[in-house]
């Protein structure tokens, strides 16, 4: 917000002020509007602040259904005469409704009938840099230009036809631009394609001047919409582009002297339908064994088929924002292997009227294929950590009556959890990658029960103090077990086997085991095995005690029957009820 209040600060031809919507008190207005009207203080209602324009209060008339055309004209002393005051809802900081108040003086009325069609911006555009500035009516074929005179004011200088300034133009253009600037070379056609959307033309020529010699010229035509006239309007800017042209060929002959030496496949490109290639160094071509005369037809067709759709969409795209490249996409060689290549690329200017960018590539096939077998490895090791965590889990499904199909749910119960908790506070989302490797050493959980005795680990009755006491004993043999293993060298993993193991079983208040560990010192993914494992406990029968219902089974949780959990994770689990019953179904 503060870049957009910079902005606003910024505008020096119109007076902005923001209003809370339903007080209509001021939370933000401009230097501008400060300046207009020095009582404005943010905290004051607009209508404290003494603008005479609250006796035809805009917001009255404001309609909703023309967003973006909500403007009145209004008098006013304060502003010194006529206003135009447009109004939008905008959501201040995200989270305020207001109203976007705009402020803009008129001209008077002399100097209004003076300055073409009311066009207040134009001046900025074309003030001393312009040959011409022409006013076009494309309806009626009529034009008038203007210039600017020794009192900096913008006055008609000449009027006649549309038609014939362009049929002027066309004549003394050079031959190579003619027939592509001669597509809209009448005001029928640009009046089609203005009234069909299009946004303005654009274009740069050579044009004979009278001294026989062709000079650079740029020609923008832009449309103007005034709901007061049915006619097509636009205005011609015309600027003398000569001096800029000429320095951009003399760099470009430079740089492509400099970038003949430099290593790697560079060369400048011109953005039209084919990708033409306009120049490129020796190494360009050499590094798929072709030569210059293979790209007479544009680097398009060299660009894998599967990519090309792809790459020239990105090339249009970034072209039309003259924003840098950098792609990564295959090519073909002159044997028709696959390449790939890494593309960077910066805008250097127009030809032909077309964007052109200087491009860097390389070839990068070789990385291609050594992150693809680093990848293929790290999926082994992946396959290596997860058979040893299936195995040892197995251990304790064989030694545990109860444990086997606890520890495939209490898997799936942590991902439930996890991915409710993510929903819930999404400000600490565990991203997917890391959930997986909790819901893995879930499964490790028990994995210290394999040290137990059998006389212990399945007995039917209650468990003696003694007995519980190396009963609790599962969760550092756990730790030291794991502590025994490499889980595929992945830290993260070994982290996670290693905390759930040992401290699934404390506890939030204190009260757990084998560190009496509280709060946030216990790791979240161990508190989420902790409740979970709980859970399952309570619903499944074992050789002890029968299954309790789900209802039960939270009851007894939220009571706080079990333990102390975390009540981050009890909303967690309440939240997941329904989740949780499908998977005893």
């Amino acid at each position: 917000m503060w870049n957009f209040e910079r902005v606003l600060d910024a505008i020096t031809n119109a007076g902005i002020y923001i209003i809370e919507k339903r007080s209509h008190t001021i939370i933000y207005c401009n230097k501008r509007f400060k300046e207009l009207v020095p009582a404005a203080e943010v905290s004051l209602g607009c209508y404290e602040i003494g603008m005479d324009i609250c006796n035809r209060c805009p917001l009255e008339s404001y309609d909703p259904a023309k967003k973006g055309k909500n403007v009145f004209l209004r008098e006013s002393h304060v502003f010194g005469g006529m206003v135009e005051v447009s109004v939008d809802e905008i959501l201040w900081e995200d989270k305020i409704p207001a109203y976007i108040v705009t402020i803009i003086p008129q001209m008077k009325a002399e100097e209004t009938k003076n300055y073409y069609l009311y066009n207040r911006s134009i001046d900025r555009v074309v003030k001393k840099i312009s040959v011409a500035t022409v006013s076009l009516n494309l309806t009626k074929n009529i034009s008038r230009s203007y210039i600017w005179n020794d009192k900096n004011q913008f006055l008609c200088e000449e009027e006649g036809s549309v038609d014939g300034i362009f049929a002027d133009m066309l004549r003394r253009m050079h031959s190579k631009d003619r027939e592509r600037c001669g597509r809209f070379d009448t005001c029928a056609k640009m009046e089609a394609y203005f009234n069909k959307g299009g946004k303005y033309l654009e274009d740069e020529m050579l044009i004979k001047g009278e001294d026989g010699r062709y000079r650079w010229f740029s020609l923008r035509v832009i449309p103007l919409e005034y709901t007061e006239y049915r006619d097509t309007l636009a205005v011609l800017v015309i600027r003398n582009i000569h001096t800029r042209k000429v320095l951009q060929v003399r760099t470009q002959n430079n740089l492509e002297a400099t970038y003949k030496a430099i290593p790697g496949g560079v060369c400048t490109m011109r953005v039209d339908k084919n990708l033409s290639i306009i120049s490129a160094n020796e190494e360009f071509y050499r590094m798929m064994g072709e030569t210059q005369a293979d790209y007479e037809n544009g680097y398009l067709e060299h660009i894998y088929p599967k990519d090309a759709e792809r790459v020239s969409a990105y090339f249009h795209l970034q072209a039309e924002r003259k924003a840098d490249l950098e792609i990564t996409y295959r090519v073909l060689d002159i044997n028709g292997d696959v390449h790939w290549m890494q593309v960077k690329g910066i805008h250097c200017g127009k030809a032909d009227g077309y964007p052109v960018y200087m491009l860097l590539r390389t070839d990068i096939t070789l990385i291609i294929e050594a992150q693809r077998q680093i990848e293929e490895e790290q999926e082994k090791y992946r396959k290596y950590a997860d058979n040893v965590i299936d195995t040892l889990s197995n251990l304790v499904e064989f030694r545990d009556l109860d444990s086997g199909e606890h520890i495939k749910r209490t898997k799936d119960l942590t991902r439930i959890m996890i991915n409710t908790y993510n929903k819930k506070y999404p400000e600490h989302f565990i991203i997917d990658s890391s959930r997986e490797k909790i819901c893995r050493a879930a499964a490790l959980h028990d994995v210290g029960k394999i040290s137990i005795s059998d006389t212990i680990l399945n007995k039917k009755g209650r468990l003696t103090d003694e007995e519980m006491e190396i009963m609790k004993t599962h969760t550092t043999k756990g730790y030291e077990i794991i502590r025994g293993f490499k889980l595929n060298d992945d830290e993260e993993q070994e982290r996670y086997s290693l905390d759930i193991a040992k401290y699934h079983h404390e506890r939030w208040d204190g009260k757990g085991y084998p560190e009496g560990l509280q709060g946030d010192e216990i790791p979240l993914w161990s508190q989420i095995v902790g409740i979970v494992d709980v859970y399952d406990a309570l619903v499944s029968p074992r050789v002890y005690k029968k299954a309790f219902s789900h209802e039960k089974a939270m009851e007894m949780i939220l009571a706080g029957e079990c333990g102390t959990f975390n009540p981050i994770l009890l909303e967690c689990l309440k939240d997941a009820e329904e989740l949780l019953k499908n998977e005893y179904k």
